[in-house]
């Protein structure tokens, strides 16, 4: 049986092998070893050992994305945890905040890294779960970017439907926000489905399988 990303972890053959990541319009860089990059992340596997520029100069950019998105990726790399900053803070002030979280998820998309993602979705499903409160402007826009048939789209509709079953989504705020769609979903969700009292069941649905991460 093959193994994958969860079984082990990289050997660092070449440990002395360093990549650079330029990320964001201001181009910050980060000096990150080629086998933790290659391990984690098939984007980064394909553009470092492939055919590419890359491979032959180390250098990856990623200018369409955040430096604070990306810093994210790089605690995870480094500690495989993502924490809160402040657990009793209010919700409005606890960090990393829900735009910079489902930023980080569709980036890891992009990036081919399927631990990192399902490690996220689990953070955002305990935030949701522990406060029954979502942002609204911050979800509608994640779901603009994935649609329903992404497991964070899905997974957006499923939330906002408990937040409205007991609590309060806010529908003033997602219309102004232009998510009509999701607001159909969600709606949609909530007649067809029985009284959400508990939180519910994270499973497979919302996960991504992992990919194997030997050459």
């Amino acid at each position: 049986m093959s193994k994958t990303s969860s079984d082990k972890g990289p050997n660092f053959k070449n440990c002395t092998q360093i990549a650079t990541i330029i990320v964001g319009e201001e181009k910050k860089e980060w000096m990150i070893p080629t086998d933790l990059l290659c391990f984690h992340s098939g984007y980064f596997r394909s553009a470092l050992r492939g055919g590419f520029a890359e491979a032959m100069t180390g250098r990856v950019e990623l200018l369409n994305e955040k430096p604070s998105t990306f810093e994210l990726i790089i605690e995870w790399l480094y500690s495989h945890k993502i924490k809160e900053r402040d657990p009793i803070a209010s919700f409005e002030e606890l960090m990393p905040c829900f735009r910079v979280l489902l930023e980080a998820y569709i980036l890891a998309e992009y990036l081919q890294m399927p631990e990192l993602q399902n490690i996220l979705m689990k953070f955002l499903n305990d935030r949701v779960a522990k406060h029954k409160y979502v942002s609204e402007s911050d979800f509608a826009w994640a779901f603009a970017q994935v649609g329903p048939e992404n497991p964070l789209g899905w997974w957006t509709i499923m939330s906002c439907s408990q937040v409205m079953e007991i609590s309060d989504l806010f529908v003033d705020d997602l219309v102004e926000a232009g998510a009509t769609v999701l607001l159909g979903e969600i709606l949609q969700t909530i007649a067809g489905i029985e009284p959400l009292m508990t939180r519910f069941k994270l499973d497979d649905t919302f996960l991504v399988e992992k990919f194997n991460s030997e050459d």
